[in-house]
């Protein structure tokens, strides 16, 4: 397939996927592969064949009906056992486009990000991350590495992008955005098994955004209250067609916290608590009796998982699930009803009586606007009427969409008539203008009557229209008004079910703020740990000084009675080195008191030395005189 020729790539792919896949004549939903295709993967040409259309992945734009038309053969592959190794590992093994450096894998990585408003068609990036997934696993299964093909940062933040997609129940992407939460789920537990990556996911797949997704489907999904119902209450048109898409999102949250509970405490909490939720029960029932192939084999696994639960309400489950078996024999026993009313008015008169719940599937199939149409919506709309007095249980959605399909028709026969007049007042304005052209030829008088009958013919029509119009005015008048009148029914449950999503919303406010509580008190509690693990350590190192203290202090002790004992031989010396002194004292006291008595006899010798010294001068002086 070349991507110079866009066409030739949808009739390839459609005639590809019709010489390789054919129908199961099973009750198996898988594809089987055909007999022309049973030996196509020993051919030499297969995996560069395959090679060359992953290659149409990068080449063309991802936005395009041709790229999705590949995503969608390569995925047809992808779910053929006999195909499924062989095609993803010649994916694996593309090499870069030409003049590009982006692989296939890439490629799919890229469109797998976009939004759906970038992506035109919102079922692009849905099947591009299916593929990725497919790809993925095979290289993990292979024992490859994940970031051998993707950057890890690119393919976390795509996990984390489709988890966190927020569920407008308003928006018409509604069903998309289910899926795209579906899909990152089951990419996220593919990535789980990636020993090198599973560290890195734990911190972006954390159990409170875990919790918050599951919590949030329990709350909002309208599955809970339609499989409490009774099966006679139960209708297809009360169930929003989101609804059982959302059902796969706890199925495969809870696949994806069987994978991670091995390796984070918080998600197994999370894990046995979810399976613990009696919510959960009506989402197994749901999806075992109305799930596809896929969804109904994820709810067994997991019926596996709950069953290990004791006590679990498996009795329940069973009645929940035969209550949908006799739902859907009702059904079809009342479409049988719907079909042979057609033939005869009054067997679909005495089936409205005996039977208040009508199926209006059948009106979005009326091939075309009749008398016979108009009919059959009138004998509805009695029967809605019968039902709801029957019943007193109102079904103003039903009732609303008969008379809006009612004023469709007639909106739809009015523009009809409109333009009708349109074509046979333009049809008489060019009448008249032939009639003024040939008026003065007089030659063409047959030509003029003839005009003239055909002009009559077409005023006549022309009243005729008119007349009708005016019917189907004063006919669409009384619908409007009886549409005014289930219109503000319809406003004052619309205001109770705003004030149930308000008080919802609280509850989820409150949830969330529960929720970061727990957080802290989770980080607070890992801190207090830490803490109390440093003082574990220090009052250990503490105990062993203290042991070693303790020795000492004995050691000290036995020294300190030595030292006692030299203390008290050393008082004894005191005590008798303090009487010596005493005597010493004594003694120095006598010895000071002798020489004080000596210093006075001292002086005394020196007064009478002196005294004699003078006599003793007296004499010389005497002496020396004498002579």
């Amino acid at each position: 397939m070349s991507s110079d020729s866009l066409m030739t790539i949808h009739i390839a792919a459609d005639l590809i996927k019709r010489l390789v896949i054919s129908e199961s004549n099973s009750v198996s939903s898988t594809p089987t592969i055909t007999s022309t295709a049973s030996d196509l993967v020993n051919y030499t040409f297969f995996v560069k064949s395959i090679q060359q259309v992953a290659t149409l992945l990068v080449t063309l734009d991802n936005r395009s009906e041709e790229a999705l038309k590949v995503y969608q053969l390569l995925l047809a592959f992808c779910r053929l056992s006999q195909l499924k190794s062989q095609t993803c590992q010649a994916i694996l093994k593309t090499p870069p486009a030409e003049r590009r450096l982006t692989t296939p894998v890439l490629a799919m990585c890229r469109a797998a990000s976009m939004s759906f408003e970038e992506a035109l068609d919102p079922e692009v990036p849905l099947v591009a991350c299916r593929s990725l997934d497919y790809m993925l696993r095979e290289a993990i299964e292979s024992s490859n590495r994940v970031q051998n093909y993707v950057p890890a940062e690119s393919i976390l933040n795509l996990i984390d992008t489709n988890v966190k997609t927020s569920v407008e129940t308003k928006s018409d992407l509604v069903t998309y955005q289910c899926r795209r939460i579906t899909e990152g789920l089951r990419l996220a537990e593919t990535i789980s098994n990636d020993e090198e990556l599973r560290t890195d996911l734990l911190e972006i797949v954390t159990a409170p955004l875990c919790a918050h997704i599951n919590e949030s489907q329990l709350i909002s999904n309208p599955v809970v209250n339609f499989m409490n119902r009774p099966p006679s209450q139960r209708a297809s048109y009360d169930l929003p067609q989101w609804s059982s898409y959302g059902v796969s999102i706890p199925l495969q949250l809870l696949k994806l916290l069987a994978t991670l509970k091995d390796y984070s405490k918080p998600h197994k909490e999370l894990y046995w608590k979810s399976l613990k939720d009696e919510r959960l029960i009506p989402f197994l029932a749901f999806s075992i009796a109305h799930g596809e192939g896929q969804t109904v084999y994820d709810a067994l696994v997991l019926y596996t998982h709950c069953s290990q639960v004791q006590e679990y309400r498996s009795r329940w489950l069973s009645d929940l699930i035969a209550s949908c078996a006799s739902y859907k024999l009702q059904v079809t026993h009342e479409n049988g009803n719907a079909h042979s009313s057609q033939n005869g008015i009054n067997s679909r008169s005495s089936s409205s009586s005996q039977d208040p719940i009508i199926d209006l599937g059948y009106l979005a199939q009326v091939p075309s606007i009749n008398g016979d149409d108009r009919k059959l919506i009138d004998e509805t709309l009695q029967k809605l009427v019968v039902s709801i007095d029957q019943t007193k249980e109102p079904r103003l959605s039903q009732v609303v969409q008969a008379f809006q399909r009612k004023l469709i028709i007639l909106e739809s026969r009015e523009r009809e008539l409109e333009q009708l007049v349109a074509i046979k007042e333009k049809a008489l304005t060019q009448s008249e203008k032939l009639r003024a052209t040939y008026r003065s030829q007089e030659n063409n008088c047959n030509e003029v009557n003839s005009l003239r009958m055909l002009v009559d013919d077409l005023e006549k029509k022309l009243a005729e229209s008119h007349t009708e119009m005016l019917a189907l005015k004063s006919e669409k008048t009384s619908v409007m008004d009886q549409m005014k009148t289930y219109k503000q029914a319809c406003d004052s449950k619309q205001l109770l079910l705003d004030n149930a999503n308000q008080r919802v919303m609280e509850l989820q406010r409150e949830n969330a703020i529960m929720n970061e509580e727990n957080e802290k008190d989770r980080q607070l509690l890992v801190t207090t740990r830490g803490h109390f693990d440093d003082m574990k350590l220090k009052f250990e190192n503490a105990s062993k000084t203290l042991l070693s203290k303790q020795e000492e202090t004995v050691q000290l002790a036995r020294n300190l009675e030595i030292t006692t004992k030299q203390f008290q031989d050393a008082q004894k010396q005191v005590n008798h080195l303090e009487m010596t002194v005493k005597n010493c004292d004594a003694q120095w006291k006598n010895s000071n008191d002798e020489v004080k008595r000596l210093r006075l006899e001292n002086e005394s010798y020196k007064e009478e030395i002196a005294k004699l010294k003078a006599f003793k001068q007296k004499m010389q002086k005497m002496l020396s005189q004498d002579d």
